[in-house]
């Protein structure tokens, strides 16, 4: 169970319910959707292949980070989220584009 609560506390995550179900330990827990790729694998690493997940969508939770505090999880989030906006307006632009039969473009 350990391995459990250090990877979900690695990545922001919680568990609310803890029981025994069939012979094993079912746990139940909260981890934003932003920390859950890799989870699978990392969860296997650090139960010795044991525990597996899992996750269904449940809920939003407002951040309680302020985004303007530099080097702050919810400043890179917010980053990140800039970042790939920008890269979806340049595919937009380029996607615009077309070109004719008589190798022109057309913008």
């Amino acid at each position: 169970m350990g391995g459990v609560y250090a990877t979900l506390n690695k990545r922001r995550g919680n568990i609310f319910d803890s029981h025994e179900e069939n012979n094993r330990i079912v746990m139940k827990g909260y981890l934003p959707v932003g920390e859950s790729f890799g989870f699978n694998q990392d969860l296997r690493a650090n139960t010795g292949g044991q525990g597996f997940p899992q996750c269904v969508f449940d809920h939003w939770e407002i951040l309680q980070e302020d985004p303007y505090k530099q080097g702050g999880k919810a400043e890179k989030m917010v980053l990140d989220i800039q970042r790939e906006k920008e890269e979806n307006k340049k595919f937009l632009i380029i996607k615009n584009i077309q070109i004719d039969y008589d190798k022109h473009i057309i913008i």
